[in-house]
């Protein structure tokens, strides 16, 4: 996962999870015309293929039903979100 990149496709609210090196997540959440908060989370895949980004106050399961290109249908809570994947290249550490 590390240089990848998943922004939510809605016209109204942004959400942006920016996969690092060491299972650090970092976020976006807010809406095109409001505030954006930015919190760092952690990352991790479990044994059932579920992308779970978490921190000490909340917990996110994503569960990839279906892709097709750079697209990717993930269902969070039950309610099924339309993703942009993309793959960046991560800097080498100094």
């Amino acid at each position: 996962m590390p240089g990848v990149e998943l922004d939510l496709v809605d016209p109204e609210r942004v959400q942006t999870f920016s996969f690092g090196n060491d299972h650090i997540v970092m976020c976006t959440f807010g809406t095109v015309d409001g505030d954006e908060t930015g919190p760092a989370m952690s990352w991790r895949i479990d044994d059932d293929g579920t992308l779970v980004i978490f921190d000490d106050q909340s917990l996110l399961r994503l569960r990839k039903r279906c892709s097709g290109g750079t697209r990717v249908i993930v269902e969070s809570a039950g309610q099924a979100q339309e993703y942009e994947a993309t793959v960046r290249r991560l800097s080498a550490p100094e």
